[in-house]
């Protein structure tokens, strides 16, 4: 079995944009995004914006409630999915005018070429705002990647969301599972299509005022992170330190094992691991290794049973190994639990009824 361990290593700076150069009131303009949120940029003519929970309530860009008058509309009431501060792009304005804004950090080292990374950001709709897109990604490069305008950066970003985010009492998670194939040193966010490659989705939520057109997104928490091949010595040898208490996912609901899908695995010590368990893997080698191990059963139990004179004998023996075949296929399959699906449980019946003909054929 083989497991995914994150290392532990997050080369993204500010990651929840916590860290300011102090508030700013007020909707962003040109350059304004750049003085104020630490480490983070626009790589373009657009104004991505901050929102704080921590400034004036008559301030356009406070959080959660604001009680300014106009005359541009509010985006709506989401809080930050962590502290007191998220960004907020137009990933699409009106039709036709290919307007984007877009937000960008440089690592603080490149990734190492080869090596597996978990890439995620999260993403909320703004209440008000008239439409949702599935086009709002992640594009990771080598260099600093810009445009003197505010249009469409064109580029093809190596995470996409599954769907229209149209969510907006949830923050959305829109991750991957990447190798690094250059020593990427840059993440930049937006939308990357040009209106034409943009399909959008009205949002009920929609209230018309000045400023609430097109897509709007809610930015927070980006995360790149390093994951880390565990073999199975070295799963055994954390499980015999420390007793597994839940296992939970990123939002804190108890869960079980699910392959694919970052979860955090807390223990008896009071540490926790982020570990991405890979299906393909673990079906393989519990495959492999359990029906190895049964084929060498059968064998001793042919040669045991051809070996017996006593005809009683040889049929005790030959029933004794069709009883432990059945148990070890039960145990293959209770391992497996929810990784199991049709076909595999289908691959796993048809070789125990050819691995028990076999045993029956030692009688003859």
């Amino acid at each position: 079995m083989h497991g995914q361990r994150l290392s532990g290593a997050k080369p993204v700076p500010n990651p929840d944009f916590e860290s300011t150069n102090g508030t700013l009131c007020g909707i962003f303009g040109p350059n304004e995004f750049t003085t104020t949120a630490n480490d983070w940029s626009a790589p373009s003519q657009g104004t991505p914006d901050l929102f704080f929970t921590n400034i004036d309530p008559a301030c356009w860009n406070y959080q959660t409630n604001s009680t300014y008058a106009g005359p541009i509309g509010l985006k709506g009431p989401q809080a930050p999915r962590s502290g007191n501060v998220m960004s907020g792009i137009f990933a699409f304005t009106i039709d036709g005018m290919e307007q984007r804004e877009y937000i960008q950090v440089p690592f603080d080292a490149p990734l190492n070429i080869g090596m597996t990374y978990v890439v995620e950001f999260y993403a909320a709709i703004a209440d008000y705002t008239e439409f949702g897109t599935n086009q709002l990604g992640l594009h990771l490069s080598t260099q600093q990647i810009s445009i003197g305008s505010d249009g469409v950066l064109n580029y093809t970003p190596q995470v996409l969301p599954n769907s229209a985010i149209m969510d907006t009492s949830e923050w959305v998670r829109v991750a991957d599972t990447l190798t690094a194939t250059e020593a990427y040193e840059y993440l930049t966010i937006g939308n990357f299509s040009s209106d034409a490659q943009t399909p959008t989705t009205d949002n009920p939520g929609y209230n018309p005022q000045p400023g609430t057109y097109g897509a709007y997104y809610f930015i927070d928490d980006v995360r790149v992170e390093r994951i880390q091949q565990l073999n199975v010595g070295q799963i055994e040898l954390q499980a015999n330190r420390k007793q597994l208490v839940k296992i939970v996912d990123t939002m804190g609901r108890e869960t079980k094992a699910t392959p694919n899908q970052l979860l955090l695995y807390i223990y008896s010590d009071g540490t926790v691991e982020r570990i991405v368990t890979t299906e393909g893997l673990r079906i393989a080698e519990l495959m492999q290794e359990g029906l190895g191990t049964l084929l060498i059963m059968v064998g001793i139990i042919i040669f045991t049973a051809r070996n017996i004179e006593k005809e009683a004998a040889r049929k005790l023996v030959v029933s004794i190994g069709i009883g432990s075949s059945v148990l070890f296929i039960g145990a293959i399959m209770h391992l497996l639990e929810d990784d199991i699906n049709p076909p595999i449980s289908g691959i796993v019946m048809v070789g125990t009824f050819i691995l028990l003909t076999v045993i029956a054929s030692a009688q003859d």
